[in-house]
């Protein structure tokens, strides 16, 4: 691009402020404010300034930083100017300019320009000064005052004087203050006559005009501050968002992290187990082999007493993670309360006697049933379990009717717990000195017992003397009503008689354990005529589904190739397979597993140590629903 051609194609400001020095205006000294908002039209306003300068022989004074005066030279290149154009520019960086003057102050600075120009200026030849003034950290009554000395200097000189101010940073009263002191102002868009100008403003500073722009400056510096403050906590406030945000996922992942370890203890703890209690619950059956009965019942109890130590660990872990969701309904306590203690009698060998006080037949309690049951049947497990030789353990139940709840106590003749360990009793694995040496135990059943009381809304709480016994109560929300009482199905005993299968049925197991294979081949056999089939890759298992269409099909849920749950989610959307009962039979323990299993279709759920009776009873169930 050519000189004309640059000119052309100039913008409005640059075309304004030449046709400015081209009148007759400038010959009486020119002084202009330039805020600039914009770097780069700020430079393409500048150079035009500049380049007329030098086809004139004026006299050009720059006072700017290193980067101005970098991209000036390179544009005035381009236009054709030689070096030695740009060598005669008289150039000085404004931050070493006015390091001269550390603290700014008028009188000073107004003395140094006039040193630095006066070689220079002829009544001839035009003085073209283009300097930024550093008006940061300086007293606005200082600037004001050294912009009326240069407008006194200008005035009368042939000199064309641009101070250029960063509007960006310049405070708004600043601005309003030097349009005062300039005859002209300039913007990165044109140049006009200054509104506010008048000659008396170059005049000393009155008494109270300064007095008036030290509480702007005042006024001013308080606003900076508060938005410093605004700003910081601003900054303070993203960043505790970020934490948050790092907290929660670090939260989630250490969920995931834990629930995955969780999930694969239970699998690795329940699959060795299954082959444990499922041979010992086939031999405990053989009557013939009355020498090793005892020995077999010694193995049965120890890994009962292990799954159970399992299950409770997995249950605090999965309460105290908030995985567990809760289904509040009306209970009828006296069917439920008797459910529980029928079905402690069903997994507790101890002789110990087990008393229900009388119960209104018309009291309900409001819960989640479930979770009332593991409340409950802890309460009296603890009692049985610490109790004397041949002790008792009374149940009673009061209702409160100004309160409107129900207190469940579960009181025994047992050992007694020491005052002192009286507030520690429900903290997770906290066990007292006597049950140490005595018992054995995870420490985490009472912990249960208050976390899942506290998410039903209710409360829990223990009274003991040593050597004389406890009685240990919870307390929920309840109610009196005259209806019939909805009973629950009693668990099925151990030697309770099972009917024989209406029918020689064929079963179907998925699964790639082979111990998991033979154990539950083995208790088949000995439920009832099964033919009995197995897979042990999912795909596999899903391809003989369809082609032989069994009557059950048992699947696990950890198998080599897919997800169990997605082979069972294949199986119910086959038109040849989605009516064909699957059973989970998995050692995954997680609560939310088994919620969605049961979404995805499954009619049942065993889990692994597999229970015999349970399993007879679903088979039989299967069997009569044909």
């Amino acid at each position: 691009m050519d000189r004309k051609q640059f000119t052309a194609n100039n913008n409005n400001a640059s075309s304004t402020l030449n046709s400015l020095i081209n009148s007759k205006l400038h010959n009486n000294g020119a002084h202009i404010l330039y805020m600039f908002n914009e770097y780069d039209k700020y430079i393409n306003n500048a150079v035009p300034f500049i380049a007329e300068g030098i086809d004139k022989g004026h006299t050009i004074v720059l006072i700017e930083n290193c980067e101005f005066i970098r991209r000036l030279n390179n544009n005035l290149l381009r236009l054709g100017y030689s070096q030695k154009d740009l060598d005669a520019i008289i150039k000085m960086d404004y931050a070493s300019y006015y390091s001269k003057n550390k603290n700014f102050e008028a009188q000073r600075s107004s003395d140094s320009l006039k040193d630095l120009l006066e070689p220079y200026i002829d009544s001839k030849i035009t003085t073209r000064l283009w300097g930024k003034v550093l008006a940061q950290g300086v007293q606005v009554t200082e600037l004001r005052e050294y912009e009326c000395m240069c407008d006194e200097y200008v005035q009368g000189k042939n000199i064309i004087s641009v101070c250029t101010y960063n509007a960006l940073v310049t405070p708004a009263y600043i601005q309003n203050e030097m349009l005062k002191v300039h005859d002209y102002f300039m913007l990165d868009e044109r140049v006009e006559l200054s509104p506010f100008y008048h000659k008396t403003n170059s005049s000393a500073i009155t008494y109270q005009e300064k007095n008036r722009l030290q509480n702007m400056e005042r006024e001013n510096i308080s606003l900076m501050k508060k938005n410093e403050q605004l700003r910081m906590e601003k900054d303070q406030e993203i960043v505790k968002v970020q934490l948050l945000r790092e907290e929660k996922t670090s939260a989630e992942n250490a969920n995931k992290m834990k629930n995955t370890f969780l999930s694969q203890m239970s699998h690795d703890l329940r699959t060795p187990l299954n082959t444990i209690l499922g041979y010992t619950q086939i031999l405990l059956l053989e009557e013939n082999n009355t020498d090793s009965q005892h020995s077999l019942g010694k193995i049965y109890d120890s890994s009962m007493d292990l799954l159970k130590l399992i299950e409770e660990i997995i249950d605090f872990s999965a309460i105290e993670a908030g995985k567990i969701s809760l289904h509040i309904e009306d209970i009828h306590v006296k069917s439920f309360v008797e459910n529980c203690v029928h079905s402690i009698f069903e997994t507790q060998s101890a002789k110990i006697v087990i008393k229900i006080d009388s119960i209104s037949d018309d009291l309900y309690i409001t819960a989640d049933k479930l979770r009332l049951q593991q409340v409950i049947t802890n309460l009296i497990s603890n009692g049985m379990k610490y109790n004397k030789e041949n002790g008792e353990v009374s149940i009673f139940v009061d209702y409160n009717h100004l309160e409107k709840s129900v207190k469940i106590s579960v009181k025994d003749s047992g050992i007694g717990i020491p005052h002192d360990e009286l507030v520690s009793i429900f903290k997770p694995f906290y066990r007292t000195k006597v049950s140490l040496e005595q018992w054995k135990g995870s420490g985490v059943g009472l912990a249960i017992v208050s976390k899942l009381t506290n998410k039903m809304n209710g409360s829990y709480g223990v009274m003991s003397e040593e050597d004389i016994g406890s009685t240990f109560w919870v307390t929920f929300d309840g109610f009196v009503e005259k209806k019939a009482p909805s009973h629950s199905m009693m668990p099925i005993n151990r030697d309770q008689h099972i009917p024989s299968l209406s029918g020689k049925l064929k079963i179907l197991y998925i699964e790639d354990n082979v111990d998991n294979i033979e154990v539950l081949s083995s208790m088949l056999q000995v439920i009832g005529d099964i033919t009995f089939t197995y897979e042990t890759a999912g795909e596999q298992g899903f391809a003989k589904a369809v082609r032989i269409q069994p009557d059950l099909i048992l699947l696990d849920l950890h198998l080599p190739d897919v997800s169990g749950l997605s082979i069972l989610a294949k199986l119910k959307a086959h038109s040849r397979t989605k009516d064909i009962p699957v059973v989970v039979v998995s050692a995954e323990a997680i609560e939310s597993t088994i919620k969605l299993a049961r979404k995805e279709g499954c009619q049942n759920y065993l889990m692994k140590p597999v229970d015999m009776n349970k399993l007879r009873e679903v088979i039989w169930e299967h069997s009569n629903s044909k």
